[in-house]
């Protein structure tokens, strides 16, 4: 198993030092047909809060 964003810290951070970036409750994980993309469906982990997101990481850096 290899880590390719965050460090285990919740939140809401964007950034270009992807183990620096911070995800706040993954509810699912997609790769795309060629390998070259992760798809992170980051979601609120039931807080009332609407923060919704898809995010992706590009693989290939």
């Amino acid at each position: 198993m290899t880590t390719v964003i965050g460090d285990g810290t919740a939140g809401y951070k964007d950034t270009d030092d992807l183990l620096a970036a911070e995800l706040f409750g993954i509810e699912g994980l997609a790769l795309s047909g060629d390998g070259k993309t992760l798809y992170i469906a980051d979601g609120n982990r039931g807080n009332p809060l609407p923060y919704n997101r898809i995010r992706t990481v590009n693989l290939t850096h």
